[in-house]
């Protein structure tokens, strides 16, 4: 047996893992542009690109201007989620956090096999803030944690939507959240959990600080469900609040799937709708007249998202092409 065997034996189910990752990757990028594709042939088809602009054009100002405030709250409530998650352990500057963060966002539109934006943001704030890679696989992993944590209260409340009222459901979310900031914290104190995070789980037990990320992620699937709201009252689509509601909750769920962004949050809300709607009117209508309202919702997110995003990566290459190269040992060196 050569020297090197062992490592080549070690090697191959990492490369073999890596190679399926990626067929993994492809595959579904390869699904969500056919689905992107699919989903603008149904809103464009027979007269549906002109019924937009016609809807687009007698809106009232107001609710253009809500339609694209919407994505602006959504945006910075994602950004002071990373900023108040990091605080407890490595404060950085708001506004640094939310041109990164915009950033993230803006590349997450570039037609690629994974998500451009999480990359980006790890090797930003490992080359400019000097970051250990455990801190910052710690940070992501607190900030889906806040994610699980509202997606979860706001499912509680979303079966009782018709008795309560959206404004029920948002008291139902806020005190299942509340409840769940409170087992997380509890969980992260544990003796097991802070040997294996070494103080980075104070970003999960530290009430203010996960309690508040928490707050913001609340406040952004709320924000989504509101631009929802604004795209069905555009196009004048016969459904109630609560119903536009929901399907803007369909669409924070499916835009956060590992595979991209394009393609499947549009179609998750077209094959929602078709099983809330089907019977009210034929199929072929109501896949249309969806696939419209997922396309004007999505394209308002854009126009916001990528000319700020685009300012923000002026911003952030310059901070990343001046920090310099990394060298061992120089992590937790703030630049």
């Amino acid at each position: 047996m050569k020297a090197g065997d062992g490592g080549n034996a070690t090697g191959t189910p990492v490369r073999k893992r890596r190679a399926r990752e990626t067929a993994v990757q492809l595959i579904g990028f390869a699904v969500g542009i056919w689905l992107i594709v699919w989903c603008a042939r149904k809103a464009l088809a027979d007269g549906g690109a002109e019924s937009i602009r016609q809807h687009v054009a007698v809106a009232p100002w107001w609710l253009l201007a809500a339609l694209l405030g919407t994505t602006l709250v959504s945006l910075l409530c994602n950004g002071a989620l990373f900023w108040a998650l990091l605080r407890p352990v490595r404060p950085l500057p708001q506004h640094e956090l939310q041109a990164i963060n915009l950033l993230a966002s803006f590349l997450n539109y570039t037609p690629l096999p994974f998500r451009m934006g999480l990359v980006a943001r790890f090797a930003y704030h490992w080359r400019v803030n000097r970051m250990p890679t455990s801190l910052i696989a710690a940070w992501f992993g607190a900030a889906m944690v806040s994610v699980a944590v509202a997606f979860l209260s706001v499912a509680l409340g979303l079966p009782f939507a018709t008795q309560v009222g959206l404004g029920g459901v948002a008291m139902i979310a806020l005190v299942a959240s509340a409840v769940g900031v409170i087992m997380v914290g509890w969980l992260a104190r544990r003796a097991f959990v802070v040997r294996w995070m070494k103080g980075n789980e104070r970003m999960l037990s530290d009430p203010r600080a996960f309690g508040l990320a928490t707050a913001f992620r609340l406040i952004d699937v709320a924000a989504w469900s509101a631009r929802m709201a604004c795209a069905v009252a555009i196009l004048d689509i016969p459904i109630t609040t609560t119903q536009a509601a929901f399907l803007g909750v369909t669409a924070v769920i499916a835009s956060m799937n590992p595979l991209g962004r394009f393609g499947f949050r549009e179609a998750a809300v077209v094959w929602v709708a078709s099983e809330i709607f089907q019977g009210s009117m034929s199929a072929e209508d109501v896949t249309a007249t969806f696939a419209q309202l997922a396309l004007l919702e999505s394209a308002a997110e854009g126009m916001v998202t990528i000319p700020l995003g685009s300012i923000a990566a002026w911003w952030c290459w310059n901070r990343f092409r001046n920090a310099g190269p990394r060298h061992p040992g120089d992590h937790d060196m703030p630049r």
